[in-house]
């Protein structure tokens, strides 16, 4: 590759990265919020992978799930903690929400 070939493409902007498709939003994920956030309640509100895989997510799919929520800013890792997950007040609003909306 010749020199000039090398520096125009480190001066070419780098391609787009494609989205993250974000943990799909449908019964079966709102009905998983509910679980988490009741079973994180009942405790001290940390949400651990091994919660989620206790309510039938696998590995990655636990891992997934607390990435996107970290970026809805559903959780937060707590340093205090030993940067446990823990639920954010949002999350508890917004699954609240929802159990009040669909009760008759």
């Amino acid at each position: 590759m010749s020199p000039l070939r090398s520096l125009r493409t480190l001066t070419e902007p780098a391609p787009a990265a494609a989205p993250i498709a974000p943990f799909p939003m449908n019964a079966a994920s709102r009905a998983l919020e509910q679980r988490v956030v009741a079973q994180a309640q009942r405790g001290d509100g940390r949400i651990t992978l091994a919660l989620l895989q206790e309510l039938g997510l696998g590995e990655r799919g636990a891992e997934r799930l607390l990435g996107d929520w970290r970026v809805r800013g559903w959780v937060l890792k707590d340093p205090a903690r030993q940067n446990a997950h823990y639920l954010t007040p949002k999350l508890e609003a917004l699954v609240g929400n929802r159990e009040t909306r669909e009760t008759p």
